[in-house]
């Protein structure tokens, strides 16, 4: 009996020394504590670096870091090898880490991270695991959304704030420093501009009033507001930005800026412009059917030849059947007197009316007693 009691006392510390020696330290559970992730220095290493706690006796883990932007497109994935942990506090360094998979996506947002190692204005996640070796023990998780602007400019450009302008269909323009191809799908630029009532302020008014003009996907630097739109009313303020828009929210926007549209004065009578050897860029308004023009000479004159020349260069004939005539037999130069006259020490009035001139501009070309030249530029409205 003693014999058989020693054969199973041997026995059962034989099985427990072999027990022993094959079972090895375990991880227990790994939580992620945190992360040094940098969005602006977005490389393999940086996206591994995280402090792990183990309450294990310590053994061998792998890290796997990925970047999705805002349609869930992986952007950029690191596996690592694997990393031995030690029981608690564990700060993984860049010189602990090898890889065993970096992978870019070939989007260009994706082509954009890979050379400027930094992310686009925009929203993205965040995530990096730890997965252990061993199947049977569970590893952790760690996932931040990640939302940038402040670094991207975005601002616009014309009409500058608080100015005047004349045109009811201005040239609306802005600038950003991101190219347009790398938005995400579902990412876009909009444009917006409202009416801002008495008593508002420009952000106000794009905030509670409905838009004039709304434009979404904008792929250009310069936007025309479109003929069909709500008119534009003169003396009336307006407030207009730029937004990018991610996941249905404003994820970037310009400042708000004002401009005005100037009351059109009304016109009045030039009064006798100064005729130009030479045409420049500037043009005489027709008001009611009349061009008053004067010389500069300072020799009186009395005897000009005018002519009227259209956008080809032809010279217009007039309708002298639409002159009034005192009487049946008036002759040619009196006629021709009755569309020019002269009111002054060279200054002359000329009557368009029997010229049937449309809308559009014109050359006014008169010869002096001298047979020199002097021209006008005006415009029929």
């Amino acid at each position: 009996m003693k014999i058989l009691m020693k054969f199973i006392i041997k026995k059962i510390s034989f099985i427990f020394l072999i027990t022993a020696f094959c079972i090895k330290p375990s991880i227990g559970q790994v939580t992620i504590s945190s992360s040094s992730f940098n969005m602006y220095n977005v490389t393999p290493s940086s996206m591994c670096q995280v402090i792990i706690i183990n309450s294990g006796d310590g053994g061998q883990v792998y890290l796997e870091a990925q970047i999705l932007n805002s349609a869930n497109e992986k952007l950029f994935v690191v596996t690592t090898n694997p990393i031995e942990l030690k029981k608690g506090l564990n700060n993984i360094l860049p010189s602990q880490i090898s890889y065993s998979n970096i992978h870019y996506s070939t989007s260009n947002q994706g082509n954009f991270l890979k050379v400027n190692h930094r992310l686009s204005s925009g929203i993205f996640q965040y995530c990096v695991r730890v997965i252990p070796l061993s199947r049977i023990e569970e590893g952790d998780e760690y996932c931040q959304d990640v939302e940038t602007n402040e670094d991207w400019m975005m601002y616009l450009v014309f009409p500058a704030d608080q100015e005047e302008i004349e045109t009811k269909s201005p040239l609306l323009m802005w600038m950003h420093n991101e190219p347009f191809n790398i938005l995400a799908p579902g990412e876009f630029y909009r444009m917006l501009l409202v009416e801002v009532m008495d008593g508002q302020q420009g952000e106000g008014a794009i905030q509670s009033n409905i838009p004039l003009f709304i434009k979404n996907y904008v792929d250009k630097h310069q936007v025309q507001y479109p003929f069909d739109a709500p008119k534009l009313e003169e003396g009336k303020k307006y407030a207009w930005k730029v937004q990018k828009i991610a996941k249905g929210n404003v994820v970037s926007q310009t400042e708000t800026w004002e401009f005005n549209l100037a009351k059109e004065e009304k016109v009045k009578d030039l009064m006798f412009v100064a005729l130009k050897r030479e045409l420049d860029g500037s043009y005489y308004n027709v008001i009611n059917d009349r061009i008053y023009f004067r010389f500069t000479e300072k020799y009186n004159l009395k005897n000009i030849k005018c002519s009227i020349l259209n956008n080809k260069n032809e010279e217009i004939q007039p309708d002298l059947g639409k002159v009034k005539r005192l009487d049946e037999e008036i002759k040619s130069e009196k006629i021709a007197a009755e569309i020019i006259k002269n009111k002054g020490f060279n200054q002359f009035e000329l009557d368009l009316l029997p010229y049937n001139l449309k809308k559009g501009f014109y050359i006014l070309k008169v010869a002096n007693d001298k047979n020199e030249d002097y021209k006008l530029k005006f415009y029929v409205e």
